[in-house]
């Protein structure tokens, strides 16, 4: 079995596109929570993912559906959301709690 192999990417660093499937390994309760009910490793093992896919206005964004970031904005919407809403992908990761 291969050693899992875990690094941030940005867009454009890595060649990020439309399509890609990006993993989250967050640090909270309800990620270990998570992990433990899906028979993953809490704090280490993927808690959920969001798909990269351009907006209308041609913006690369991760779409994914949380509770978490309900304080950021959509990218799409301009308004906080609780469940599906789209970001960009640095924005995330600069604010999230965990790995990517």
């Amino acid at each position: 079995m291969f050693p899992l192999q875990r690094k941030i990417v940005l867009p454009g660093e890595a060649g990020v596109k439309a399509g890609d499937i990006i993993g989250f390994s967050g640090r909270s309760w309800i990620s270990a929570a998570v992990n433990v009910a899906t028979y993953g490793i809490p704090l280490y093992g993927i808690s959920h993912v969001g798909i990269m896919g351009h907006a209308a206005d041609g913006r690369l964004l991760i779409f994914e559906s949380t509770s978490l970031d309900g304080d950021v904005p959509c990218a799409i919407t301009g308004k906080p959301i609780v469940g599906t809403q789209a970001h960009l992908l640095e924005d995330i990761l600069k604010l999230y709690c965990g790995s990517a």
